[in-house]
């Protein structure tokens, strides 16, 4: 066609590689979607964050949030929302996206016990969402003002596990403003958030 057989072939091998380059991202973004691995490494995201730790409540902090009412907003739970078990084929479905997840090692510790259906959580939470929930979580007695981070440091303050301790450096760095502990708990998420991204594109 150019007159030249290298560069015939160049051109003929460049377009094969981009062909391969975009059936391989198609396949790629189809496994992700069937098995949900954005909600997963959220999840797992979110494990990590907390540690697995529990604080004042039998349900742990993961739980807790995803329980919230900010964010099951966010997803859709059969049983809760509509009186329904999932199906036969959905749970059978679930059976092999689970396994999927486990055999390439992104499945979550700790399941968790707040929804029938753990493969329709969310892929995203936002940040403010999450610090929003999570600051009315530790303030059990809903209190205001200065008085609402006095309770959530003194309800801290009781616990001695890893989680406390991050979320009490947070309430003590705030100096008493709640906006600022929020801020806090933003830029906490976003940086864990970051550490989950580069997990889902390894």
């Amino acid at each position: 066609m150019f007159g030249s057989v290298v560069l015939d072939v160049a051109i003929g091998m460049a377009f094969v590689y981009l062909l391969m380059s975009l059936i391989a991202s198609v396949i790629q973004e189809l496994l992700a979607t069937f098995m949900q691995l954005r909600a997963a490494n959220l999840e797992k995201g979110l494990h990590s964050l907390f540690s697995g730790d529990s604080i004042g409540s039998e349900m742990d902090l993961v739980n807790s949030i995803y329980d919230h009412g900010l964010v099951r907003g966010l997803y859709s739970d059969p049983k809760k929302d509509s009186g329904k078990l999932p199906s036969l084929f959905r749970k059978v479905m679930n059976w092999v996206r689970t396994m999927m997840r486990r055999v390439i090692g992104i499945s979550a510790d700790k399941p968790l016990t707040i929804t029938a259906d753990p493969l329709l959580l969310p892929s995203y939470i936002p940040s403010r969402t999450f610090a929003l929930a999570l600051i009315d979580i530790l303030n059990a007695n809903k209190k205001e003002g200065p008085e609402a981070m006095a309770s959530i440091k003194a309800a801290l303050a009781t616990h001695n596990n890893k989680a406390a301790q991050a979320l009490l450096t947070l309430a003590i760095d705030a100096k008493g403003d709640v906006v600022a502990f929020q801020r806090n708990l933003e830029q906490w998420y976003n940086d864990a958030m970051d550490r989950v991204s580069g997990w889902y594109k390894r």
